[in-house]
């Protein structure tokens, strides 16, 4: 599974302040875990992206950039239950 335009998911924000951040998914249902980064959507580029049913995804944020992390499904059903986990450390 790829993310891809036509993926529904949803979009959580972070702006990097030079930390690590740690960002598991598990959902009832194969997800996908992407972090993308740039300013604004018409120019991100895929930091790192992972599928399965928890995917996690380890990344360095760092300061002032900005990151989208994405968890995303093939339909609205996949996405129905998940639950995502964020761990931080310096």
């Amino acid at each position: 599974m790829v993310l891809s335009e036509e993926s529904l998911g949803v979009w959580y924000k972070i702006v990097g302040d030079g930390s690590c951040f740690m960002v598991v998914a598990e959902a009832l249902s194969a997800v996908v875990l992407a972090v993308l980064q740039g300013f604004d959507c018409s120019a991100l580029a895929c930091v790192s992206e992972v599928s399965g049913l928890s995917a996690t995804v380890e990344f360095k944020a760092f300061a002032e950039q900005t990151y989208y992390v994405v968890v995303a499904g093939a339909s609205n059903d996949d996405l129905s239950s998940f639950q995502i986990t964020v761990e931080v450390s310096a």
